[in-house]
């Protein structure tokens, strides 16, 4: 399974961006937080995440609330293939994640 990891954007376009590019080679994406600066431009930064075509987990940092990484109405745990919004003290079971 290849994993893409990332953390820190502070609402870069371009590196979110790339990131979409990158993530067509992998099996799951994992963005570890902060993907805003202080709350600002967080949606622009996310939607373009969600042109992700791969599962991927995106854990609040601490510019940004679970909430706001949440789609509405979007469960706990969503099927597979979409995005998934855990907050930071959610923990794989026994090193996976099941959905």
């Amino acid at each position: 399974m290849k994993l893409l990891l990332f953390s820190d954007l502070h609402d870069d376009s371009t590196a979110a961006r790339q990131l979409v590019q990158r993530a067509q080679t992998v099996d799951v994406l994992v963005g570890a937080g902060d993907f805003a600066t202080a709350r600002r431009n967080l949606q622009r930064c996310i939607e373009i995440l969600r042109l992700v075509s791969c599962p991927t987990i995106l854990v609040a940092g601490n510019n940004e609330t679970i909430e706001e990484l949440r789609p509405k109405g979007q469960s706990m745990y969503p099927p597979m293939g979409s995005t998934w919004a855990v907050p930071p003290s959610v923990r794989p079971c026994n090193g996976s994640v099941h959905g």
